[in-house]
Parts: structure tokens; C-alpha cells; sequence
């Protein structure tokens, strides 16, 4: 062989090589897409993993920010000279886990449903005090209103309820692969707090597609203090107005005139025909709080308007026209001034109550 024919032997063989290479490539990536469907969702299952112990350390990050416009006091402990976050507006991360750890679906919304007579599908919606947003996507899966907003004074749980909602939004994992995911994580809180989460994953196509939007988009979540914002009542209106679990916290940072004052513009807000679903706190969980920081413990003890004077008041005063009332059966979930669960266990039944606007 001449060396011209060696020279264009070599040639030819570097030319080769980059082909080669792509085509290795090739099946690489064509083997990974024709691979059986557990390994995909194996992959799958590792990404929700990933987010949910990335969540672990953005919670740690929130859980020391303040909520923004508020006094937000913080307990110091004398012995260990160590700082701890209290939650003067009960707006402990995961209020709604123990909710949802054995029933997935909110025990609350089958009441809500049988006893209030009304009609929830393509109504507007809001929901005060939604926390970490569970409750007010369920509502939003499960009733079909046209949409529903959920608002609460802390901008981490909003940021949070904004976080799940995308979950549900882009997830394809079934409800099995997400429980799966979510069990193997490391963070005891973040899966309680994500169980519901599960089931919806995998319902998403489920709805009738004469709403005008589809869930999970016909919900909203936004940072807001209902009764300090003096224009709340000229904005938007509703048909249906949550307030569950809320009232305390309400009542023990803005003291008589306060929680009078989320009466009314409540009121404001409904539209005729309207519908007001309230779920108080008894005045003896008061006292667990009422320590919990100075100007609460000031306000405690000139609140003279107690729970059980809600429901004249709500009639007589505010005007709305009837009331009925329903009781469901839910887990003790009462939480200590730091947000940790008290020892106490069992079941409560707690009233949801129902005003209905003229």
C-alpha cells in the first residue's frame, strides 16, 4: 500500500470516529426512552423526592422570617439563650397535616356538602386563613367552583400553598408512586403535609370542561390581612366565604372590634344570596394563647365578646338573614405556642356553621 493510500486510510478513519460517537449517543438516549415504564417512573419518583428535601431546607429558611406588617414577638428561652419563633396569628407550617393522615380527603368538605344546601360548582370562592392552601385546593378539585383564592397574612405559607400547587399541577406520578415518594422522604412534616397531595395527582382530568378555568388553575393564593386592609371590601366579590379555624387568632390580635370587623366585611364581600361558612374556635382554646405574646395577653383580657355571642351578632347586627349548623368529627390537632401538637389525643366534634345572605 502506497503511503497516499495510507494517508487516506487515516483520514477516512477520524472522519469515522465522530459518527461513531453520535451513534452511540443515540441508542444511549434511544435505550433510555424505550426503557420500561417502572424505570421511568422510578426517575420520577426521585425528582419528587429531591424537591420535597429541598423544601425541608427552604422551610427552615421560612420558618425564621416575620410576616410582614405585623409585631411579631419572639420567646426567649432564659436556660439555653436560644431564640424560638412563636405564631401569634396561628399560622404554624403544616397547620393541616393531622387532617389529612388518615383520610386524605378534608373531613370538613362531605359536612360542608350535605348540610349547607348550596350549590358550589361555578361559584366564586374565598377562603381567609388558608394556610398552607389544602384545604382550599380540595374545594377547588373536588366542589368545581368557577375559581377560588386563598389568603392568608403569612407570605411563607402562601409561598408554600403556591409550591403545591405546582406540584399537582405538573406531577404525573399516580397516587401510589407519589405516597411512595413522599413516605421515603426525610421530613415527617413535609409528608403529612403532602398527603392529599397524592390523590389529586392523579385526578387532575377528572372535571367537567364547562368551567370557564380548569383545576388546578381556577385556584389562586395571595398574601393579604383581611381585616387591615381598608379597601378589601370594594374589590372583588364572592358567593361563598371561608373562614375555618380562624377566628381565635383574629380575635386575639385585634381584640373585639377586630373580629367584628372580619364579620362585617365578610358581609360586604358575599353577594346576595351569599353564603358565609365559619368554623369558630371555642373560647376555652383561648387560654391556650393567651401568652403567647404581650399584646395578646393584654387583649385577652378585655375581650368581652365571647363565641358564643357570634351567632347574634352575625344575625342581629351584621344582617345576615338565617343560620343552620353541622358538626364534623375531626382529630385533636391543637398545637402549643411553638406549633408543636399537644399530648391531649382523640376527636373532636367542632361545629361548621352556616349565614346565608339575603
Amino acid at each position: 500500500m502506497s503511503e497516499q493510500d495510507n494517508k487516506r486510510k487515516k483520514t477516512a478513519f477520524f472522519d469515522i470516529q465522530p459518527s461513531k460517537k453520535r451513534a452511540r449517543l443515540q441508542i444511549s438516549d434511544d435505550q433510555n426512552n424505550l426503557a420500561p415504564a417502572a424505570f421511568q417512573k422510578s426517575k420520577r419518583k426521585s425528582n419528587v423526592e429531591e424537591q420535597v428535601n429541598n423544601e425541608i431546607n427552604e422551610e427552615n429558611n421560612d420558618n425564621n422570617e416575620e410576616i410582614e406588617g405585623s409585631d411579631m414577638d419572639l420567646n426567649e428561652d432564659e436556660t439555653n439563650k436560644r431564640v424560638k419563633r412563636v405564631f401569634p396569628y396561628g399560622n404554624y407550617n403544616r397547620y393541616y397535616s393531622g387532617r389529612y393522615k388518615e383520610n386524605i380527603k378534608d373531613p370538613r368538605i362531605n359536612v360542608i356538602v350535605a348540610n349547607s344546601g348550596f350549590e358550589f360548582e361555578g361559584k366564586d370562592i374565598l377562603d381567609v386563613g388558608c394556610n398552607v392552601g389544602l384545604f382550599t385546593i380540595q374545594i377547588a378539585e373536588h366542589l368545581k367552583p368557577k375559581q377560588i383564592k386563598g389568603v392568608d397574612i403569612d407570605a411563607g405559607l402562601i409561598r408554600k400553598a403556591n409550591k403545591i400547587k405546582e406540584e399537582i399541577k405538573f406531577s404525573d406520578l399516580t397516587l401510589e408512586e407519589s405516597i411512595d415518594a413522599i413516605v421515603t422522604s426525610t421530613s415527617n412534616r413535609q409528608r403529612k403535609a403532602k398527603e392529599f397531595v397524592l390523590e389529586t395527582n392523579n385526578k387532575i382530568t377528572d372535571h367537567d370542561s364547562t368551567n370557564n378555568v380548569s383545576f388546578p388553575d381556577n385556584v389562586t393564593f395571595e398574601r393579604l390581612n383581611i381585616v387591615a386592609e381598608e379597601s378589601v371590601t370594594e374589590q372583588e366579590k364572592y358567593d361563598v366565604i371561608f373562614c375555618l379555624s380562624i377566628t381565635k387568632w383574629v380575635h386575639l390580635n385585634n381584640g373585639d372590634d377586630g373580629i367584628k370587623l372580619l364579620f362585617k366585611k365578610v358581609f360586604e364581600m358575599l353577594r346576595p344570596g351569599g353564603l358565609f361558612i365559619l368554623e369558630p374556635q371555642d373560647w376555652k382554646s383561648y387560654s391556650h394563647h393567651k401568652t403567647l405574646t404581650k399584646k395578646i395577653t393584654a387583649i385577652y383580657q378585655e375581650i368581652k365578646f365571647r363565641p358564643k355571642d357570634f351567632k347574634e351578632h352575625l344575625l342581629s347586627v351584621v344582617g345576615f338573614d338565617r343560620t343552620s349548623v353541622a358538626f364534623v368529627e375531626v382529630e385533636n390537632n391543637e398545637q402549643n405556642e411553638d406549633g408543636k401538637k399537644r399530648a391531649k389525643k382523640g376527636f373532636d366534634k367542632r361545629p361548621v356553621c352556616f349565614y346565608y345572605k339575603k
